[in-house]
């Protein structure tokens, strides 16, 4: 992706290095970014959907860079009263005053809620900084609400292969079709190592897996175990592996 800033054509390298998003919406990247989140919630019948039951969507990139958040030093507080310090302190400044007057309520983990339109800044090169984030986004969230994990592949799941059927400029993958699975728990750690270990992975080698045990505590590795002498075959093996 190119993008110009001050008159100079830029790419994502310089991007890494200066987050920053004031260019962004100068440029008029935002008002393009709103049409798309309008044409998304339109064409998949979400608009619709909201209106029949009364849901108040807020799209976190707008009330933050409108400045309607939560004070950043009661957050900090929040987080640091429970928890280790996040290793980026902007994070605390991330929540809309909506969702902050909504705080002790119960919140399913959903992925978009750190506002930054390019992730690629909170993935790291090599995605040497993806772990810490996923952990940090937790802890932000996890002191002011009750935080469920949810993770489902009732109709369709992507298993990551090379040789997979779904070609895209950032990967291959196969597409499991009427799987049926989903996977719910409070404790977020040991959802995800379950999952991990039941797709292949092993949860040991996985470093924000790693990270969250040092920041919420150690996961019950019986669990795993319990979880894929359950499933047996019920995951597939990917397409390179068959």
């Amino acid at each position: 992706m190119k993008f110009t800033v001050d008159g100079a054509e830029v790419d994502w390298r310089w991007i890494m290095k200066h987050p920053s998003w004031g260019w962004i919406k100068e440029e008029g990247r935002w008002d393009e970014m709103r049409r798309q989140d309008r044409w998304f919630l339109d064409e998949y019948g979400f608009t619709d959907l909201f209106k029949e039951y009364g849901v108040e969507y807020v799209n976190v990139t707008e009330e933050v860079w409108q400045g309607r958040t939560a004070d950043a030093r009661e957050i900090k507080e929040a987080v640091e009263a429970r928890l280790a310090p996040v290793f980026r302190e902007e994070l605390y400044s991330f929540i809309p005053k909506r969702l902050y007057e909504l705080r002790g309520a119960t919140l399913i983990r959903l992925f978009g809620l750190i506002p930054d339109p390019l992730r690629s800044w909170w993935h790291g090169p090599n995605n040497q900084w993806l772990g810490r984030s996923i952990v940090d986004i937790i802890k932000v969230y996890s002191a002011l609400f009750q935080i469920y994990g949810i993770c489902e592949a009732l109709r369709h799941a992507i298993v990551s292969c090379h040789k997979g059927e779904v070609k895209t400029p950032w990967g291959s993958y196969d597409i499991v079709r009427d799987l049926g699975v989903l996977a719910f728990s409070r404790d977020l750690v040991s959802l995800d190592a379950v999952l991990c270990s039941l797709i292949g992975a092993d949860p040991e080698k996985i470093s924000y897996l790693s990270l969250g045990e040092r920041a919420f505590g150690i996961y019950n590795r019986r669990h795993v175990e319990d979880a894929k002498m359950s499933a047996g075959n019920w995951f597939p093996v990917p397409s390179e592996k068959r």
